[in-house]
Formats: structure tokens, sequence, C-alpha cells
């Protein structure tokens, strides 16, 4: 499953905004990727987060008849969840302001957005089935909000992003070298910007 709640990320991104906006472009907003499972707002407004993505894995072990050798068949399922802030709302007291389908395309609503959504992920879906993260990996790469940037690891290292591996790690260069970071192991938060 690993990589998974990244290859969810792009393709709920590709389907709202299929096309980024120029950087540089003071009035667009451009939906970004925020190692592990966040959508971003990045833009003239600042960095706000879009939306986040949950990834829940299950097992379930079929009922087998009296006779059945042992070792009964496990089935893993995994349930995906994806929330998006629809309408703006007000910022007041969060650490991030949160930014909405309105910031991207002015009367995006709910239904609309489900039916841009939901095709394209399973599709998405049934291909990270066969071959994994690594076929969007490049894709991942043009929305990474943390490329480049500074990060504070959970456990107090800091360091700069340099973008996922082919499993959907997090490359984190800190004062031990190179890091390769699974979303089990810590949280990441970028850094404070620095004022221009």
């Amino acid at each position: 499953w690993s990589g998974l709640s990244l290859a969810v990320g792009v393709s709920v991104a590709e389907s709202l905004q299929p096309e980024l906006p120029a950087v540089g472009n003071d009035q667009a907003a451009r939906i970004g990727l925020k190692w592990p499972n966040d959508l971003w707002l990045g833009g003239s407004a600042g960095d706000r987060k879009l939306g986040g993505i949950l990834v829940e894995t299950a097992s379930f072990v079929a009922p087998q008849p009296a006779a059945a050798p042992a070792g009964a068949s496990t089935a893993r399922y995994v349930v995906v969840g994806i929330g998006i802030n629809v309408m703006p709302r007000s910022a007041e007291g969060m650490s991030l302001p949160p930014g909405s389908l309105q910031d991207v395309e002015p009367g995006l609503d709910a239904p609309t957005s489900l039916l841009r959504i939901v095709p394209p992920l399973v599709a998405m879906l049934q291909s990270f089935e066969g071959y994994g993260f690594a076929p969007m990996q490049a894709r991942f790469a043009t929305r990474d909000v943390l490329q480049g940037r500074a990060v504070t690891l959970s456990d107090g290292q800091a360091g700069t992003a340099h973008g996922v591996a082919e499993d959907g790690a997090l490359l984190v260069h800190t004062a031990q070298g190179m890091q390769a970071i699974t979303s089990s192991e810590i949280s990441v938060r970028p850094a404070a910007m620095r004022p221009h």
C-alpha cells in the first residue's frame, strides 16, 4: 500500500485542476500535494490546506467450510477517504488558513467535483493495484509543495525535502545524509518561510 495516499492525491489534484497555472501568476491558486496526504493551494494568498486523504486497510477472513484446509484465505481491503473544503471558511484559530474549491474555480461545487474526481480515481486505483506508486512518481513531483523546502521532522531533525522515492517515501537531506522517511515514522511540517 506504500504510496497509495500520494497516488490518490495526484489523481484528485489532476481531476480538479488538469493544467497547473504558471508559477508567478499572482491570481491563480495552484493545487499542490504535501507529503504524505494533503492537498494544498499555493499562490498569491500563500499556502492553504484544500483537503486531506485518509487511507485505511483492513483484512477479512472469509468463512471456511469445516472440511477446508488449514490457513483460511485472507482478503485485504482498502478504504480511501477524501475530504475537500468546498466553500471558503474562516481561518480563525487555525495554524494554516484553509483554501476551498472556490479558490480553484469559482462556482465549483461538490457534485461537479465528485463527477470529475471519481472516474479517474477508480482507474488510478486499478492501476495502482498492479503497478504501485512508481508510475505516479513524476506526476507527484510536478505538484510537490515540499520539494526544495526546509522541513522539520517530528523527531526534531531538520533538513531539505528532495522529492519522493518510487515507493512514496519522502527523501529528506539532513545532517546525517539523505533519509527515506515513511508516513508511519514521522509527520512533516514545512519550516517557516523567510520573508523576501
